[in-house]
């Protein structure tokens, strides 16, 4: 029995070391690529820069700036318009950052629904690949853990993550809901690629 418990122990610490890393809370490449109707319309991983859904902005000089009129959603049918619970609804379970954009303050997801929430907020989820494999980047699995899964030291895999090298090849996926009042205005997704 009592091997039994200490076998027990060390799978628990072994999943809670391990983080997001190559489990379903992974948001996989696919769910960063644009959908129109249900259908893939751009792959992001095809070109490295940002894709903004504001296709009609003045600002965007994006990727998707050049179609016009048209409405982008994401792989889980978020557009814009979609409200906050829509987005919790569709990525239950996924690692997330929530930082109101008045004070940069980060939040806990009851925040944004309570009677009290930020006028603006933006709901942001990260993927890093490095080598192929994929990490969920949070809070709860910062650079420390990355680095120390990747054997390196924090300010060896700092200087990779930031411009890569000719051993890692670092991939940065990132979406960003940005909410004013409960709805979504703008969504965001950047694919960078490092290599030295």
């Amino acid at each position: 029995m009592k091997k039994l418990g200490i076998l027990l122990f060390c799978l628990i610490l072994v999943i809670a070391i391990s983080g997001c890393s190559g489990n379903s809370k992974v948001l996989q490449t696919e769910e960063y690529d644009v959908y129109e109707n249900g259908e893939l319309f751009i792959e992001v991983k095809g070109q490295s820069g940002a894709y903004n859904f504001l296709t009609d902005a003045e600002y965007n000089g994006t990727i998707l700036g050049e179609y016009k009129g048209h409405v982008f959603s994401t792989k889980r049918g978020i557009i814009i318009g979609s409200t906050i619970e829509e987005v919790i609804k569709q990525y239950k379970g996924t690692p997330y950052f929530l930082l109101d954009q008045g004070t940069g303050e980060i939040l806990d997801i009851s925040d944004a629904l309570s009677s009290s929430a930020p006028e603006r907020y933006n709901v942001s989820f990260y993927t890093l690949i490095v080598n192929g494999k994929l990490y969920c980047y949070t809070i709860d699995l910062p650079d420390t853990a990355i680095a120390k899964d990747l054997g390196l030291s924090l300010m060896d895999w700092l200087k990779i993550r930031t411009s890569g090298s000719q051993e890692y090849v670092v991939e940065h996926l990132s979406m960003q809901f940005f909410i004013e009042n409960g709805k979504i205005f703008n969504i965001l997704i950047t694919y960078m690629n490092y290599q030295d």
